[in-house]
């Protein structure tokens, strides 16, 4: 081939396909499995269509195209899970028609070859032989993550996150000795529970906790070793209702009576936030047309959801009362209902307004800053489920939150309140007479 150093080709070759000799790609990915091998004696019979169905890589072919040129061919990744593609340039780009075909149907056959070879003699790890035999058994997990994190054809984020994982669990280890010296393959329920209750411990949020177990995960696949984590994952639904709590029934009556001779633009909105159970962000992004009083619905359009979802939402009587009485009949059909200060007009809503509006009156009521605004929604979900003890309606409820399923309201409502028993239909023994 003129001009062109076999070397080049190799060395991609061996540092995708087998590790060569890069020490951090051959200390975190197994070698490809011998149970790719050619099922007859002479594989170079064999289909291309049954070797791409068959092997850790997918030959090389040639791309010929008007702008660029290039031969590419695909490795199997162990820690994606999927097929990667690389692509193999020419070195000279200026070369007549003739030539360049010529030198990139060469650099095929050679990257083919090799390919072919390095498979060939490649070495299998099952699972059960990487549990008990493989290289990574000698290397606790700590030392695992650090190895990883230095390979350098991973994200940079995923490393960052190898890094943290790995200096969380040497804290961890502190408080749980018995683990310290645990291996890749000493992963198993015991590990994650006692793992997951120390970074609850430790005040973590739901979706901490559940961006270090991805991250074990995907070190654990990595090693070849397949492990699911997702049963351990914590709720995030808990997030919400943790960092937003429902208001008392006195402080939802007060804010309600302040904001009315206050801020009336403002208590409409309140409103809004606990009547539908639409976000403050979402209400901002609505116009007048998206409120049907005749019908008794709200439209929160996709490109207004959060989820990106289109709903309807029921446009309860009292809620519709005081939209008719503030005159929304009366308003241009695309104004924003809450644009800027919260007020009905042309100019869409941007900026703190809001937000500052609550902290500042919050303070002059005496609320507690863990309340805000945002809880209306949790407390309007509350207060149906005890006022409606025995006769709720789930399917409203679901649709009201747009939720996807009832089984995700019910787990949503038991952050919020109690489960409530129909004590009228059911024995209760009473022994508060002391008899």
């Amino acid at each position: 081939m003129a001009e062109r150093s076999n070397a080049a080709v190799l060395k991609t070759v061996e540092a995708k396909v087998s590790g060569g000799s890069n020490p951090s790609l051959s200390a975190t990915k197994p070698a490809p499995s011998a149970g790719f091998r050619f099922p007859v004696k002479n594989p170079d019979k064999i289909p291309d269509k049954k070797l791409l169905q068959m092997l850790p890589y997918k030959l090389a072919k040639v791309y010929n195209g008007a702008n660029e040129w290039f031969v590419h061919y695909h490795y199997w990744s162990i820690s994606k899970e999927k097929y990667v593609r690389v692509k193999v340039r020419l070195e000279q780009w200026k070369l007549p028609p003739s030539e360049r075909q010529k030198q990139l149907n060469e650099t095929c056959d050679e990257i083919n070859a090799e390919l072919r070879q390095r498979n060939r003699r490649s070495e299998y790890h099952d699972e059960k032989i990487q549990r008990g035999k493989s290289k990574h058994a000698d290397i606790t997990i700590v030392q695992a993550l650090i190895q990883a994190a230095k390979n350098k054809e991973i994200a940079e984020s995923r490393a960052k996150t190898y890094h943290g994982l790995a200096t969380k669990l040497k804290e961890f280890y502190k408080k749980h000795p018995a683990f310290s010296k645990s291996f890749p393959q000493d992963v198993d329920d015991r590990f994650i529970n006692t793992y997951r209750r120390y970074l609850k411990d430790e005040k973590y949020v739901g979706k901490t906790i559940n961006k270090h177990l991805w991250a074990l995960q995907a070190l654990l696949a990595e090693l070849g070793l397949t492990v699911d984590l997702k049963k351990y994952r914590v709720r995030q639904i808990k997030n919400e209702t943790g960092k937003y709590p429902p208001l008392t029934h006195e402080e939802k009556e007060m804010a309600f009576a302040y904001f009315h001779i206050k801020h009336p633009g403002y208590y409409l909105m309140l409103l809004c936030q606990y009547y539908t159970c639409i976000r403050p962000a979402e209400l901002h992004r609505l116009k007048v047309k998206n409120f049907d009083l005749e019908r008794g619905t709200i439209f929160v359009p996709w490109l207004d959801s959060k989820n990106g979802l289109s709903a309807h939402v029921q446009l309860l009587d009292p809620l519709a009362r005081a939209l008719e009485a503030a005159g929304i009949k009366k308003l241009p059909i695309d104004w924003y209902l809450f644009g800027d200060k919260c007020n009905p007009g042309p100019i869409e809503y941007h900026g703190d307004y809001a937000s500052k509006t609550w902290s500042i009156n919050r303070k002059r009521m005496n609320m507690p800053d863990s309340k805000q605004a945002y809880g209306l929604k949790h407390t309007f979900n509350r207060d149906y489920v005890e006022n409606n003890k025995g006769a709720i309606d789930w399917e409203f409820l679901r649709r009201h939150n747009r939720h996807a399923t009832i089984q995700q309201t019910q787990d949503y409502i038991s952050e919020l309140t109690a489960y409530f028993l129909d004590q009228g239909k059911s024995v209760i023994m009473d022994y508060t007479s002391g008899k």
